[in-house]
């Protein structure tokens, strides 16, 4: 099982990796400067399709999710490498690492351990949801993780639609109804009457 926006969901092994990889793949905005903006998210997985909502003020990020009708909501922090997963209906929250290799906030790192992972191909550009996007694809070294196509937006610096295909299926995560705005900082600060809860061990 993983969790997933601040939510346990159980899937097969295979098919978590390519979740993880695929969401983590677009939290990453290249610089700090990445522009103020909200969106709507919509992923779609294997397991099911789930929508939400993403809050960007450089390096902080938010995402407000409904699954099986539960509000969920992650505060991404890519300076120090940490998640905050909120759990409204306890007023608890679990602070855990926001990716495994500890990349955040370094663009040149996130690029070098793609390289090594996957072979880039440029695809060119093409407009998504009104923005101009370089589009390539990564063929990951390992068959099982098959291939992810991001088209990025330089305006926003920040990838408007990931998709990943692989044999264990298909999963995208495309942001639309963009609106770039100034944000606050209170939107990624966990509210003062919620409690740390520690982060469970899930065994090796």
């Amino acid at each position: 099982m993983i969790i997933l926006k601040g939510t346990v969901i159980t899937m097969p092994l295979k098919n978590k990796s390519l979740v993880i990889l695929c969401i983590f793949i677009l939290f990453f905005p290249l610089s700090a400067w990445a522009a103020e903006f909200t969106a709507d998210m919509v992923m779609e997985t294997p397991q099911g399709n789930f929508n939400g909502k993403l809050f960007v003020k450089g390096l902080d990020i938010r995402q407000d999710l409904l699954i099986s009708g539960m509000e969920t909501t992650n505060l991404v922090d890519l300076d120090t490498g940490t998640v905050i997963n909120l759990n409204h209906q306890m007023k608890m929250y679990i602070v855990a690492p926001a990716n495994p290799g500890a990349l955040m906030g370094d663009s040149a790192k996130v690029e070098e351990k793609l390289s090594e992972m996957a072979t880039l191909e440029e695809l060119g550009r093409e407009k998504v949801n009104g923005y101009d996007c370089r589009k390539v694809k990564y063929t990951f070294h390992d068959n099982r993780y098959g291939a992810s196509i991001m088209w990025f937006s330089e305006k926003l610096n920040y990838n408007i639609k990931v998709v990943n295909e692989s044999d264990s299926g298909k999963t995208s995560i495309t942001l639309e109804n963009i609106t770039e705005e100034e944000l606050s900082p209170s939107l990624f600060l966990i509210p003062p009457d919620y409690q740390k809860m520690e982060l469970p061990n899930m065994g090796n």
